[in-house]
């Protein structure tokens, strides 16, 4: 996710163009790029994992929301990227609910 992230720097003028498409708002790939890195930074801390993983969940819904509605095709890789972030929120959930050992 992070390298997702840093790729909206690294190759704006593409990820704009697939905005426009979207119909999104070309300043939106910064945002998004940001979002995806503090999301990364969040998720491998283990102390914050379930808030960088629920901003992954957020972000991908999004993505899937704007792909579908665009009828740009599957976005697969948005859609693995939503199951492994909702497997990290539902373990850590899990393990916020279990008694301690």
């Amino acid at each position: 996710f992070l390298l997702a992230g840093a790729q909206k720097f690294l190759a704006a003028e593409m990820f704009e163009s697939m905005f426009g498409q979207l119909g999104l708002p070309l300043g939106l790939v910064s945002v998004v790029g940001v979002l995806e890195i503090v999301a990364a930074a969040l998720t491998v801390i283990p102390r914050t994992s379930l808030y960088g993983a629920s901003l992954v969940v957020v972000v991908m819904l999004g993505a899937i929301g704007s792909h579908l509605g665009a009828s740009m095709g599957p976005p697969v890789p948005a859609i693995t990227a939503l199951t492994m972030a909702g497997v990290v929120v539902f373990l850590r959930l899990r393990e916020r609910r279990s008694p301690a050992a």
